[in-house]
C-alpha cells in the first residue's frame, strides 16, 4: 500500500494503479507485446485484473496508458509526447500523463 492508500505495482517502466483499474482488459488488448509472445508485458489474473508479468518486454509505445479509461497506467521512458497527433482528445490525455 502506498502513502495514499492505493495499491501500486511499480516495475521498470510501468506503473499500474490497482486502485483505479476497472479491470476492463483494454491494456491487454492494445499492448503489442502482450499477445502472441513468450514474454507478455501483461496478463489477466484469475480475479480479472491485469498483472505485470514481463515489464522488461515493454517497448514504451504508450498504447496501454493512452487507451486506459481509468488512467491507471503510466509508462516511463518517453520524456515528451509525440507532437504530430491528429486527435486532440488523445493529445490531451497523453499530456496529462506527464
Amino acid at each position: 500500500m502506498s502513502a495514499e492508500g492505493v495499491d501500486r505495482v511499480d516495475r521498470d517502466k510501468i506503473e499500474l494503479d490497482l486502485g483505479r483499474c476497472m479491470a476492463c482488459g483494454e491494456c491487454l488488448d492494445v499492448c503489442p507485446r502482450s499477445s502472441d509472445t513468450d514474454y507478455p508485458v501483461f496478463r489477466r489474473t484469475e480475479m480479472g485484473m491485469p498483472e505485470l508479468l514481463y515489464p522488461e518486454s515493454c517497448i514504451s509505445c504508450m498504447e496501454c496508458a493512452v487507451r486506459c479509461r481509468a488512467m491507471a497506467l503510466r509508462v516511463e521512458g518517453l520524456y515528451l509526447p509525440p507532437f504530430n497527433l491528429k486527435d486532440p482528445q488523445i493529445t490531451r490525455k497523453i499530456y496529462s500523463l506527464y
